[in-house]
C-alpha cells in the first residue's frame, strides 16, 4: 500500500517494541525471560532495503531489554538468571541484525551482478549490430563489383577488370581486418595478448597503413606529418599497426566527406606520440569516460561535436636510442 511507507512501517514496529516492553514490566520475572519476544520486531525489519531501519529497531530493542530486566526488580535468587537471559536476548537481537546486514550485502551484490550482466548483454547486442553493419559494407562492394563483371561480359576492357578485381580484394582485406580486430579485442579482454618489442621503422609502418586505407580515403584528404618523429622506434609493430589502423579507420568513418584526417608524429618525454585527428562528428561529452570501451560511442549521438577536436587520439612508442 502506498500509505505504508518505510517510515510508517518502522513506527509501527517501534510501537510493537513498546507493547512488548509494557508486557515485559507487567509480568513477574521468572526463569524464562520475555526479552526473547523482542526478536519479533527484528524479524519484521528483514524486508527493509536500508540498513539504518533494522539498526534503529535493534538499538531500541536492546535498551528496552536491559531496562525491562530491572522493572520490577527481580528477587535476589532470580537476578542472575534474569540478567543472563537478557544478555542472551540482546545477543540474539544483534545476531538478527548481523543476518540482516549480510542479507542486504548479498542483495546488493546480486543486483550489481544482474545489472552488469544486463550491461554486457546490451553491449554484446550493440557489438553484433556494429559488426554486422561493418561487414555489410565490404560485402555489398564485393557483390556490386562481381555483378558488374558478370553483366559487362567478355567485351570489357582489361583495365576495368583489374580495377574491379582490386576493389574486390580491398573489400576482402577489409573483412579480414575486421575479423582480426574482433579476435584482437577478445585476446585483450582475456589477457592473452603478448607484448613483443623490437626496433622497427615507424615511418614505413605509418606509410604502409595509410596506403592500405587509400580506398577508404576516397574523397578525404590525408595529411601525414612525421617530421618531428624519429624513423626507428622500440615497440611492438603488430600492436602499433593494429592501434593505428583502428584509429585511422574510425577517423575516416566518422568524418564528413572532403574533410581532412591528420596523422602527426611528435616526441614527448622520451616517447613518440602519434596523433590521429579528424574533424568529424566527435564524441559526446557524456561518453568521454567510456572511450576505451568496445562499442563505438560516436554512433550514439551522430549530431554531437567533440569537446576538444585538437586532442585527437594517441598511440605511443619509445624512440630507439641506438638509432638516434
Amino acid at each position: 500500500m502506498d500509505w505504508l511507507s518505510p517510515q510508517r512501517k518502522i513506527v509501527l514496529i517501534l510501537l510493537l517494541d513498546m507493547g512488548i516492553f509494557i508486557l515485559d514490566i507487567l509480568i513477574v520475572p521468572d526463569a524464562v525471560s520475555i526479552g526473547f519476544f523482542y526478536i519479533i520486531p527484528m524479524i519484521l525489519t528483514f524486508p527493509f532495503h536500508r540498513f539504518k531501519y533494522p539498526v534503529i529497531v535493534a538499538v531500541v530493542s536492546s535498551m528496552l531489554i536491559a531496562i525491562g530486566a530491572f522493572i520490577p526488580m527481580p528477587p535476589d535468587d532470580q537476578l542472575l538468571t534474569v540478567i543472563v537471559n537478557r544478555v542472551i536476548s540482546i545477543l540474539t537481537v544483534c545476531l538478527c541484525l548481523l543476518i540482516i546486514h549480510y542479507r542486504l550485502l548479498f542483495i546488493t551484490a546480486l543486483q550489481k551482478a544482474i545489472a552488469e550482466e544486463k550491461a554486457k548483454s546490451a553491449a554484446q547486442r550493440a557489438f553484433i549490430s556494429m559488426i554486422s553493419h561493418e561487414f555489410r559494407t565490404p560485402l555489398t562492394s564485393i557483390d556490386g563489383h562481381a555483378q558488374q563483371l558478370v553483366l559487362s561480359g567478355p567485351t570489357q576492357r582489361y583495365e576495368t577488370i583489374v580495377h574491379r578485381a582490386r576493389k574486390i580484394r580491398s573489400a576482402v582485406e577489409r573483412i579480414l581486418s575486421l575479423l582480426e580486430s574482433v579476435l584482437h579485442s577478445e585476446r585483450i579482454e582475456q589477457g592473452q595478448l603478448s607484448y613483443n618489442p623490437v626496433t622497427f621503422d615507424l615511418r614505413d609502418l605509418i606509410n604502409e597503413i595509410c596506403q592500405r586505407q587509400q580506398d577508404a580515403l576516397a574523397g578525404y584528404e590525408l595529411h601525414v606529418d612525421m617530421s618531428e618523429a624519429p624513423a626507428m622506434v622500440w615497440g611492438d609493430p603488430f600492436l602499433m599497426e593494429h592501434a593505428l589502423t583502428n584509429l585511422l579507420s574510425n577517423a575516416i568513418k566518422y568524418s564528413s566527406p572532403s574533410s581532412c584526417v591528420d596523422v602527426i608524429g611528435r616526441c614527448h618525454n622520451g616517447h613518440v606520440v602519434i596523433i590521429v585527428r579528424d574533424h568529424g562528428i566527435g564524441i559526446p561529452t557524456k561518453d568521454m569516460p567510456r572511450v576505451f570501451e568496445r562499442i563505438p560511442l560516436a554512433i550514439s549521438n551522430p549530431g554531437a561535436a567533440r569537446p576538444d577536436p585538437e586532442r585527437g587520439s594517441f598511440a605511443q612508442a619509445r624512440p630507439d636510442s641506438a638509432a638516434g
